[in-house]
């Protein structure tokens, strides 16, 4: 089935919009489907560098993991997602905050989610 065929109706309209429009800059579905595999596939190692940097206190590990979830989800339109990421990204660069292991945790539930809505576009 094309992604063009893909119910999207339970994706956010901003979402929605993103792959539209990400179809049309990669030039068609096969592209698409490649990012969004990819995405879903390295989703639970980053989520481990997630829970890794905060559990040891390694910022620097938890900033790269969650700027690349960031960068990610902002291309696919999951806004939320996408600032949840940036504020993990910000506590592993300013000093790691005492919740930053429960917004990581808010953060992988939603990711994983997110997740799935986006298997139906493999």
């Amino acid at each position: 089935m094309a992604l063009s065929e893909t119910p999207l109706a339970q994706l956010p309209d901003t979402v929605q919009t993103a792959i539209d429009k990400l179809r049309g800059e990669m030039g068609g579905d096969g592209p698409l489907r490649m990012m969004v595999g990819l995405w879903v596939d390295q989703l639970e190692s980053l989520l481990e560098d997630l829970r890794l940097g905060a559990r040891h206190g390694d910022g620097g590990q938890l900033a790269a993991a969650a700027h690349r979830l960031k960068g990610t989800c902002a291309l696919l339109g999951a806004h939320d997602l996408r600032a949840r990421a940036a504020a993990i990204e910000h506590a592993g660069l300013d000093g790691l905050p005492r919740t930053v292991e429960e917004d990581v945790d808010r953060f992988a539930v939603e990711a994983r989610a997110f997740a799935r809505l986006l298997e139906s576009l493999r």
